[in-house]
């Protein structure tokens, strides 16, 4: 929505069950987060037709998560491979000196997410030049409804840019990603954002 294109995106994940102190990068199911962002920048498409888009990205998203927290996940087996040949003294695998592994991995978005009862903004910051960090801190309601509270739940979403690059400016992304935020909550409100 920013730029309009794709880019190599990606978020660090705790492989604690599995592997203690270790992470892992999960990457967007993308076919499925496609069609919703395609979707959403469609006026003409019907709430009914952008929930079920919603809903399959999210059950893919999710799948996706599992799997990688399973220790299931490509990226940490990839570097296990570079990291093996590297210590054999053989050549490196040709997918490591494809002009295409070096795109997917130029990770341009990088996306970090933190539960917490407090209001505290989360910041993530970008891993190439030409990228972005998203920090989204999901703020619990409180547990006393009449808890007077500013942070009565909700998400904050705090957006990193290198100033070195001209290409990407923070603001920029913060306002598409606030965009596609209302335009999400007005559907899940039941009614239409125009």
């Amino acid at each position: 929505r920013a730029h309009g294109s794709l880019c190599a995106t990606c978020e660090p994940l705790s492989l604690r069950r599995v592997l203690p102190g270790c992470t892992d990068l999960l990457r967007p199911p993308g076919p499925p987060c496609l069609a919703l962002a395609q979707a959403l920048d469609d006026p003409d498409v019907q709430p009914e037709v952008l929930l079920a888009l919603l809903r399959e990205a999210v059950e893919a998203q999710d799948s996706r998560t599992q799997e990688v927290l399973s220790g299931q996940g490509a990226e940490r087996h990839l570097q296990g491979l570079r990291q093996a040949a590297l210590a054999a003294g053989e050549p490196l695998p040709e997918i490591f000196l494809d002009p295409a592994y070096a795109q997917a991995t130029h990770f341009r978005l990088c996306t970090l997410q933190v539960r917490s009862r407090e209001g505290t903004w989360l910041l993530r910051g970008p891993l190439v030049p030409d990228g972005y960090g998203v920090g989204v801190g999901h703020v619990a309601p409180p547990q006393d409804p009449r808890d007077p509270s500013p942070n009565s739940g909700g998400l904050r979403v705090a957006v990193t840019a290198f100033t070195c690059c001209r290409e990407t400016e923070a603001a920029h992304l913060g306002r598409a990603i606030r965009g596609v935020f209302d335009r999400l909550g007005a559907l899940l409100r039941g009614r239409s954002l125009t």
